[in-house]
């Protein structure tokens, strides 16, 4: 069994942190739509104590990682964008290798993309960015 992780940007510096994800209601109030959300994992210092780290993320930037690992052996998490090759045909095919820039929004888009292509078609994965970091790539069209 895969652990599940998380991955979220950090509000005081916007650097990534990964681990496991909390989220708490903002005044403990249900009908306010706001959250925050932290991303908490242990650490150990020089002689082997272990530490609890907790980071407050910004909530729109939590992602789960899928458990699939790229070409690069990169982990996928959700808000990633990926290039993928695949081959729609049998090598005789003369369309051939094809790229197509997918935007991992949502797991169900991969999956989408899958039925799309053939479940027994070749793909190859590439992480290229994510929609936070290289929001530029979101434009990306179909190669």
């Amino acid at each position: 069994m895969s652990k599940i992780e998380f991955r979220g940007k950090r509000v005081d510096n916007r650097e990534w942190v990964y681990g496991t994800v909390e989220f708490h209601l903002v005044d403990g109030d249900l009908t306010k739509i706001k959250r925050d959300a932290f991303i908490t994992f242990d650490s150990m210092d020089k002689i082997g104590k272990v530490y609890r780290d907790r980071y407050e993320v910004d909530p729109a930037t939590v992602g789960q990682c899928t458990g699939i690992p790229d070409k690069n052996g990169a982990e996928v998490f959700g808000g990633d964008i990926i290039l993928a090759t695949y081959d729609i045909g049998d090598g005789c095919d003369p369309r051939g290798l094809r790229e197509k820039t997918i935007i991992l929004d949502t797991w169900e888009a991969f999956i989408e993309f899958i039925f799309d292509v053939g479940h027994d078609a070749y793909i190859e994965i590439e992480v290229i960015g994510n929609i936070h970091d290289n929001p530029e790539l979101i434009e990306s069209e179909d190669r």
